[in-house]
C-alpha cells in the first residue's frame, strides 16, 4: 500500500491496526505501508521479486532505505492506493509464506516543496521496491 500523505499528516494516514511507529516503511502482517512525501500526486514505483536477497544498491544512487517482513497467505502481492483501490494487477511472488521487503526512495523534498502547487504530478519522488523469501521463518 503507498499513502500519499505528507509526514506532518502521519497520525491520520496510518490505517486502523497497522503500528504507528514513525518511520518511511510501516508494516502489518499482511502488508506494508509507505510513507511519501508528496500529495495527491503519482510516485513512481519500480518492484523486483527475487528468489534470495538481492545484493545492495551503489551507494548514492538512493537517498535512504527501510526494510520490514511481511506475508502472503496467497503467493501473490497488490499494490493498493491508500483509499484500497489496487495499482496494477497483482504480482506472483511465489509460494506463501513470510517475505523481506527493501523499499528504496530518492526525491522526497522535490515532491513535499510542491504542495500546494501542483497536483497529480508524477515521477518527482521514486521508490524501489525488492522483495524476497525470508529465509529466516522458512
Amino acid at each position: 500500500m503507498i499513502t500519499k500523505r505528507a509526514p506532518a499528516d502521519y497520525a491520520e494516514a496510518v490505517p486502523d491496526g497497522w503500528s504507528d511507529t514513525p518511520g518511511l516503511l510501516v508494516f502489518a502482517g499482511r502488508g506494508a505501508l509507505l510513507r511519501t512525501a508528496g500529495k495527491d500526486f503519482y510516485p513512481a514505483v519500480r518492484l523486483e521479486v527475487w528468489s534470495g536477497e538481492p545484493q545492495s544498491q551503489s551507494e548514492g544512487e538512493w537517498e535512504d532505505q527501510d526494510e520490514a517482513t511481511s506475508t502472503s497467505d496467497t503467493g501473490l502481492g497488490l499494490l493498493r492506493e491508500r483509499d484500497g483501490g489496487p495499482v496494477g494487477s497483482p504480482i506472483e511472488l511465489g509460494n506463501r509464506g513470510s517475505y523481506r521487503l527493501r523499499a528504496h526512495y530518492r526525491g522526497r523534498a522535490q515532491a513535499e516543496a510542491v504542495i500546494g502547487e501542483e497536483m497529480f504530478y508524477e515521477g518527482v519522488e521514486e521508490w524501489l521496491l525488492q522483495v524476497w523469501p525470508d529465509e529466516a521463518q522458512a
